[in-house]
């Protein structure tokens, strides 16, 4: 009987002492994404950027979880992003999971009539975030060559879609770096480091809420079924997957 105890705890609590990072960990997705490793035992730093999204965050998250640690850091200032992971490795010594979650979203426009202010955002929220956590986070990974990272891209990174120019261009490109990544931790036949990524369509975010119809948000996929893909993509089970993108698109 003690067996089956022990075995139905590792079971349901498979991120046990595991430490997981996740970048903007404060917003809908990231609150989403918390919850799932912090009901499975992990102990959890999650970064934030925005003093309403910590409140609302707290009001959530940490009325009903203990075990999770939040540290304000801006994801395009690498400066911020290496104290971040500095503040980790002293308060924990080890990084199991890295999930990135940083990331913007912007309304179609044409070529024609995108800014560069637009691209350059797209490209810095996107792309540049997740090439600094990687870096830094690899580094701490690395020392044990142990670890997963789940980055995310989105459906239009992958199929090209009028007016997502710059939105497109910075998830397709969050893809290839995923797959670099891979190939890199790979290259060492000495890692069990994993690097994929989620590439999910809409989301059922209040802010996509406000715009579509009951019959609309019935196709797209929830937070929670993002947050589980993503808690797969970090567990032992998924070790033999490395350098894909899983696409999450619904019934759409």
């Amino acid at each position: 009987m003690i067996y089956f105890i022990k075995e139905f705890l590792r079971f349901a609590l498979k991120f046990k002492d595991k430490v997981v990072f996740i970048t903007g960990g404060t917003g809908e997705l990231g609150a989403s994404v918390v919850r799932k490793f912090l009901s499975e035992g992990a102990l959890v730093v999650a970064s934030y950027i925005s003093e309403i999204e910590k409140e609302k965050f707290a009001y959530a998250v940490l009325k009903k979880f203990s075990g999770v640690e939040l540290f304000k850091a801006n994801f395009i200032n690498e400066n911020e992003v290496e104290a971040a992971f500095s503040f980790l490795k002293e308060r924990f010594g080890k990084l199991d999971v890295l999930c990135n979650l940083v990331g913007g979203y912007m309304e179609k426009i044409p070529l024609t009539d995108l800014s560069e202010k637009s691209w350059d955002v797209m490209m810095d929220l996107n792309l540049k975030s997740c090439f600094f956590s990687m870096k830094h986070g690899l580094r701490i990974m690395n020392e044990r060559k142990e670890g997963r990272i789940i980055n995310v891209s989105a459906m239009a990174g992958i199929m090209p879609d009028a007016g997502r120019g710059a939105y497109g261009v910075s998830k397709g490109a969050v893809v290839l770096l995923t797959k670099i990544a891979a190939a890199e931790v790979k290259a060492d036949p000495k890692s069990r480091i994993t690097v994929n990524a989620i590439a999910p369509s809409i989301l059922t975010t209040k802010s996509n809420e406000g715009w579509a119809s009951a019959e609309e948000m019935a196709s797209w996929v929830t937070l929670e079924q993002a947050a589980e893909t993503i808690a797969y993509l970090a567990s032992e089970e998924a070790s033999a997957i490395n350098g894909q993108v899983i696409g999450v698109y619904g019934r759409k």
